[in-house]
């Protein structure tokens, strides 16, 4: 009887150690117009579909805590990989819009969306006075995908 108890009392405690290594994250993901980006998968590294954002944009997910970056992917919009920092639990996120660049060169169309990628954390800022964001600056950094 008393190595029952023993053996239950150890899974539960090797049960609670489990549950307490995740992080719960939330967040809210729009375009550079401000319109929400409903649908959006979010990923892990390894291309796992944690979940996917609602017709307002928003979401909520639990991950384990070693985990640094996501991936975002929408039909309309560039994917886009942040990388998460360990206080970072409200992920406020503008992405790009895919946009047709037709009969110029790939270095110029890199120029035009790095253009725009510089404008995100000013549009964050915006959002976050318009009331649409929780946060006034990003707990997390992305980097610009070029083309070329």
């Amino acid at each position: 009887m008393r190595i029952i108890l023993i053996s239950i009392t150890v899974l539960l405690l090797l049960n609670l150690d489990a549950t307490c290594q995740v992080k719960i994250i939330t967040g809210k993901v729009i375009d550079e117009y401000f319109d929400a980006v409903p649908y959006a998968q979010i990923q892990n590294s390894d291309s796992v579909s944690l979940a996917a954002t609602d017709i307002n944009g928003q979401f909520s997910i639990s991950v384990p805590i070693e985990t640094k970056s996501l991936l975002i992917v929408s039909i309309s919009c560039e994917p886009t990989t942040v990388h998460l920092t360990d206080s970072c639990n409200q992920i406020d996120l503008i992405i790009m819009r895919f946009a047709s660049y037709d009969y110029i060169s790939l270095k110029k169309v890199d120029k035009l969306r790095m253009k725009r990628f510089k404008r995100l954390p000013k549009l964050h800022l915006a959002a976050y006075k318009k009331g649409i964001f929780k946060t006034s600056a990003a707990c997390y950094t992305q980097d610009f995908i070029s083309f070329n």
